[in-house]
């Protein structure tokens, strides 16, 4: 999402009424939208973005999700289909390739608890951006994160029973999950925080808990669409010309995609893809908007060479 909204897989944001207006009598499961172009703005993108995932809070004890993330990265950049439908977003000098994982950190850091403002059930801990910077800069310092280089993308992922803060907003009420960048560590990071899904439909002891076919989409997507923004946006927050987004609306290549299934004109079929492991486990990721084939789409007909 753009900066200053730091709302990403959202239920609150929209196009404008004017490009919904137009698109609305095309918006078909069969028929490509038109009318809805981003622009590059400037500014750095991951070359090849090598995903750090750090599974923050002493929520994740023994839980199987950071295994679960693990593979289904290593899935994500198996092929490099995925990263080859951003090669179409080559700009300025960068020219986007497929990407790398390293193992999940689990950082059992004991939170804060939360405070009288936050009062969903199931909520029992709160973090707030700032503090979220800093632990990466703990763990970065401890060695038990990797120094960041051109390509890092740090994945924070939060538990059902965090609520995180960002300024005004936080993820009980506004958003699922937010990427930024950190000046002091020059790197992008994303935090995904399924809090606001509601820890009712989370079963948090099991990776595959979601209740509908796209398995646990509330996690694989929520990463797929903050680092696609990553790759393409690089400086979210710092430099306000940089990145590919939507001129009339600010929003990210993956933000639009998300807009239109929240508002009816996509169906969930054209938002999510399957993604199938090597062991067969399948696992939803996001698609993004694609301004060559105009409508969303996850993965190129084949790898980049």
């Amino acid at each position: 999402m753009r900066r200053n909204q730091p709302i990403a897989v959202v239920q609150r944001v929209g196009l404008a009424l004017a490009i919904l207006a137009a698109c609305a009598a095309s918006a078909r499961a069969d028929i490509a939208l038109d009318g809805i172009k981003l622009t590059y703005h400037g500014g750095r993108m991951l070359q090849n973005v090598k995903v750090v995932p750090l599974f923050l809070g002493s929520s994740w004890v023994r839980n199987s999700a950071p295994t679960y993330i693990k593979n289904f990265l290593q899935s994500l950049f198996a092929d490099g289909r995925y990263m080859a439908n951003l090669a179409q977003y080559s700009a300025g000098g960068y020219k986007i390739g497929n990407g790398t994982a390293v193992d999940p950190v689990v950082d059992l850091k004991v939170l804060s608890k939360v405070d009288g403002a936050h009062a969903a059930p199931g909520i029992r801990y709160q973090i707030s951006d700032d503090e979220i910077q800093a632990e990466l800069k703990a763990q970065i310092t401890a060695g038990k994160l990797p120094q960041p280089d051109a390509n890092t993308f740090y994945a924070v992922i939060c538990q059902y029973d965090v609520v995180v803060v960002n300024g005004n907003a936080d993820s009980e009420n506004d958003f699922a999950a937010y990427h930024s960048y950190d000046a002091d560590i020059e790197a992008a990071y994303g935090v995904i925080a399924p809090t606001f899904l509601s820890p009712a439909l989370a079963l948090p002891d099991s990776p595959t808990g979601y209740t509908s076919t796209y398995f646990n989409r509330h996690l694989t997507t929520g990463i797929s669409h903050e680092m696609v923004e990553a790759v393409t946006d690089t400086e979210y927050d710092a430099n306000g010309g940089s990145g590919w987004w939507m001129n009339r609306t600010g929003e990210e290549i993956a933000d639009i995609p998300a807009t239109l299934n929240n508002y009816g004109y996509i169906t969930d079929d054209q938002f999510y893809d399957l993604l199938t492991g090597a062991d067969g486990t399948k696992y939803a990721v996001q698609r993004v908007w694609s301004m060559k084939d105009k409508s969303p789409v996850a993965f190129a007909t084949a790898a980049s060479p």
